[in-house]
């Protein structure tokens, strides 16, 4: 064995010896005692004060003297009864397992790479803004996630700023009713209403200023009934102030973006009221125990369908506060600041730092190709194919970047208006941008679901020359399309 080469004590530089005992923690069981055995050693290493120091290092996180479980609760109960009574309703006192902040849930687009750039779609609870220039298909976008959200049994509520389409957005998906009296005049119109329940939950507002308009969206947030409200869009919107005291031509400086700054602080105040409320007993209701109705007064319920004889029996019972439900889509358009002498001032959607701030998803839509159809003597634009960007994300994964083609026209063996082209979705689509071809991916793809290389496409054990083969096998077999959407949803769900 060989004998260990002895260092005198002398020796240590001590200044190194001091830094490594600042790192031994001298609370830990025989700590103390391995330092005082090794100071006695006169022929101590530098190594073996480096070994007691991993033996017994400090550990930086922070250690606290826990509260007892039941001391915690019994205070927490509390903290509670203290602000009961007319604050109940505003306030909130809850643990951090009883507050669901981290999944607010979300709203499909209606379209696999929009879900995917959005880091899962349209979230609840929070301001979120798609903006790009003019004619790149912003309300487009909107028309078919508030198509989707109403398919699903939800309820939209769309606040037209600029001139609606109704046209348009039926042929996107909406099934706008038509006016009373228009249906009184045509069966066709009558029997359109009838058969299209789905409009009913489809409430459309049109104010006079940007403070009325904008306020109704607090108040319906607040109320908590509304899936998707859609602000199309807020750029032209004008202040009271500035549309009752000036004529076209003053300024009113900084108006319109203080308005902005305020509704987003009284929407997020609304959405705060709102999880106050949730899964609390809100107010007192009865329940009516044929029918298995509700009503806030026992004189509201005239007539019971489901009672045989004799008057309904209450049970007296309370109404419980739902989580958040409301997800608020902003509309903006890209403008210029300015003009920049040496420096260039690059575009931005205006509407104040308000909006910057206050939203949690930002998609911005850039480099949009047409796309058009030989007809002959001319060529028709039937779509766009629109690079998303996804410039800001607090509720995923920030600066993705995907495609998306939209089709405005109906063409024979081209395209159906008011729908996506479900195979760029897929596998994605090749852009030629000048000299430079982009290719995009699709969701499939990127999910594992579909394997493209040289043109062939793989569906399992199915494999197709060409998206023109893979498409007519979709379409002749909706039930794989369907299983694969299904499949990519998921995907997009589990943070794909």
């Amino acid at each position: 064995m060989a004998k260990r080469k002895e260092t005198p004590k002398q020796d240590l530089n001590p200044d190194e010896v001091n830094k490594l005992l600042q790192r031994i923690d001298l609370d830990k069981p025989g700590a103390k005692e391995a330092l005082d055995a090794l100071r006695a050693n006169a022929a101590a290493t530098l190594e073996e004060y480096q070994q007691i120091v991993e033996d017994f290092p400090i550990e930086f996180a922070p250690r606290f003297k826990p509260v007892p479980h039941q001391k915690f609760s019994q205070g927490l109960e509390v903290l509670k009864r203290l602000r009961e009574g007319d604050k109940a309703a505003v306030l909130a006192i809850r643990s951090g397992a009883e507050v669901n902040y981290e999944s607010p849930g979300r709203l499909t687009w209606g379209n696999a790479n929009l879900d995917w750039a959005s880091g899962g779609g349209i979230p609840r609870a929070r301001v979120s803004q798609i903006k790009g220039a003019d004619g790149f298909g912003k309300t487009f976008i909107c028309l078919k996630a508030a198509a989707h959200t109403l398919a699903a049994g939800g309820s939209v509520m769309w606040v037209a700023v600029e001139p609606f389409d109704a046209k348009w957005a039926r042929i996107c998906g909406i099934p706008v009713h038509y006016p009373q009296d228009m249906a009184d005049k045509d069966p066709s119109l009558a029997d359109y209403n009838a058969t299209n329940s789905a409009g009913e939950r489809f409430v459309m507002v049109v104010g006079r200023t940007g403070n009325e308009v904008l306020q109704t969206v607090v108040d319906a947030v607040a109320l908590n009934i509304f899936d998707l409200v859609v602000i199309d869009s807020i750029t032209p919107l004008i202040s009271a102030n500035h549309l009752d005291r000036k004529e076209v031509g003053d300024s009113t400086p900084g108006g319109e973006a203080m308005m902005v700054n305020q509704f987003c602080s009284f929407t997020q105040t609304a959405w705060n009221s709102v999880e106050a409320k949730a899964h609390r007993i809100t107010s007192k209701v009865y329940l009516c125990q044929s029918c298995n109705q509700t009503f806030p007064k026992k004189k509201d319920h005239t007539s019971c369908p489901s009672l045989q004889k004799g008057s309904p029996k209450f049970l007296e019972t309370g109404e419980v506060g739902e989580p958040p439900r409301t997800a608020v889509l902003v509309v903006s358009q890209m403008r210029s600041q300015g003009i920049g002498a040496s420096v260039p001032i690059p575009d931005d959607a205006p509407s104040g730092k308000g909006l910057k701030h206050a939203k949690s998803l930002d998609l911005e839509l850039k480099g949009r190709i047409r796309l058009k159809a030989n007809m002959g003597s001319y060529e028709e634009v039937f779509g766009s194919v629109v690079q998303v960007v996804g410039a800001k994300s607090k509720v995923g994964t920030a600066d993705r970047i995907a495609v998306i083609e939209f089709w405005t026209k109906t063409m024979e063996g081209y395209s159906e208006a008011g729908r996506y082209n479900p195979m760029t979705d897929l596998v994605g689509t090749r852009v030629t941008k000048g000299k430079e071809e982009v290719t995009f991916e699709g969701i499939a793809e990127r999910a594992g679901l579909i394997r493209g290389s040289g043109g062939w496409y793989t569906i399992g054990e199915y494999r197709f020359q060409g998206k023109a083969a893979l498409q007519k096998y979709l379409v002749e077999n909706p039930q794989v399309h369907q299983a694969l959407n299904e499949a990519v949803f998921e995907w997009i769900g589990k943070g794909g």
